[in-house]
């Protein structure tokens, strides 16, 4: 029979085979694992709520759409449309009416606001209209016809000119706007739920600018009409109102799908 190995060689091996195994299979799966999928979610401007977006863009409900009556903003065509869908647009910071008004030559384009906010003067300067890219769901003379709702591209225009297209475009003086023979749909009312109905003579709106990604606004102007953009600037002064940060998922929060895929981010 063999001997068995004397009792000190034991005490020498064992330990070799216990030391080395146990720590390489903790080590290498935890991390792997958790860090990675985390900030896809986060960054997502849905996570903005329809609260939160209102409160960030609260400021810049200054619109009355139709302030002499009630009922809901409805599209048409052209000028030559029903009587009844055309709109007057009162501010609410200086409580006036928007309207086609001559700025005098280098003074930008010819807007600004009426000297009173009388009910004949509203009917007078009823001159706005909204257009859809599409036309009208319905017949524009029938009763059925779908208003406009709130996020959903629109363009806008004034009166019955060879040019009542309104459009965002740079300017030496005054607000960076310009008047344009053919539709721009670059507008959008804001300041409701997304898709549900804007209704005249009652809901104080944002109307946005969706090329220039700012909402219109009164803006006290040194020339021209006193309207502009959060990030206008006054000469000598520099910018009068700095746009917030979270404005813009804020207001993707706020534009309807077909507006927002539309418009880059």
């Amino acid at each position: 029979m063999r001997r068995p190995p004397p009792s000190g060689q034991l005490r020498a091996t064992t330990p070799r085979v216990t030391v080395k195994r146990t720590p390489r299979v903790t080590v290498k799966r935890t991390p792997a694992v958790t860090v990675k999928r985390t900030p896809s979610v986060t960054h997502d401007h849905r996570g903005v709520s329809y609260a939160e977006a209102s409160k960030v863009l609260a400021p810049y409900k200054q619109w009355m759409i139709g302030a002499n009556k009630t009922g809901y903003v409805l599209t048409k065509q052209a000028w030559s449309g029903p009587a009844a869908r055309n709109y007057n647009l009162k501010g609410s910071v200086i409580r006036k009416f928007l309207q086609y008004e001559k700025q005098g030559t280098w003074r930008g384009i010819n807007l600004g606001w009426t000297d009173n906010a009388s009910a004949h003067t509203a009917i007078v300067r009823s001159q706005w209209y909204f257009r859809r890219p599409w036309g009208s769901y319905t017949d524009e003379t029938g009763a059925n016809a779908v208003p406009i709702k709130y996020g959903e591209r629109i363009a806008l225009a004034w009166g019955s000119g060879e040019k009542p297209f309104i459009k965002y475009a740079s300017r030496n003086v005054g607000i960076n706007l310009d008047w344009s023979k053919t539709p721009l749909y670059e507008w959008a009312i804001l300041g409701g739920k997304p898709g549900e109905p804007v209704k005249r003579g009652e809901d104080w709106v944002i109307i946005y600018n969706l090329k220039h990604k700012r909402p219109l606004m009164y803006f006290d102007r040194t020339a021209g009409g006193d309207i502009g953009w959060p990030d206008s600037t006054r000469w000598g002064t520099g910018t009068i109102t700095n746009p917030n940060r979270g404005e813009s998922d804020a207001v993707k929060a706020l534009l309807a799908p077909e507006a927002g895929t539309w418009i880059h981010p």
